[in-house]
């Protein structure tokens, strides 16, 4: 998981990934040999996360784990989630 070790030597704050990476970033054991401490949100994209999922990683993880919706034609993101304003299943905000 090259992601969470430039995370852990950097101390990135926000995360980029798709769906398949907050599942093992809620499920994977290798998870916890790192320290994702600096992490304050995960944004995931490309396709739905589940309210259950983001809630678990982002209890996992101790931060928020949102999602926000786009297409290739808006290069990439229309709806996004701001910090502090994470609901749960939500794609983001109206504008």
């Amino acid at each position: 998981m090259l992601e969470e070790a430039y995370n852990q030597e950097h101390g990135i704050t926000r995360s980029f990934v798709a769906p398949p990476i907050v599942v093992a970033l809620a499920k994977h054991p290798m998870v916890d040999n790192y320290d994702l401490s600096a992490l304050r949100q995960v944004f995931s994209g490309a396709a739905p996360l589940s309210a259950e999922l983001s809630l678990e990683a982002g209890k996992r993880l101790g931060c928020d784990v949102v999602q926000g919706y786009g297409m290739t034609e808006l290069s990439p993101v229309s709806h996004l989630t701001p910090p502090g304003m994470f609901k749960p299943g939500s794609c983001g905000v109206t504008a």
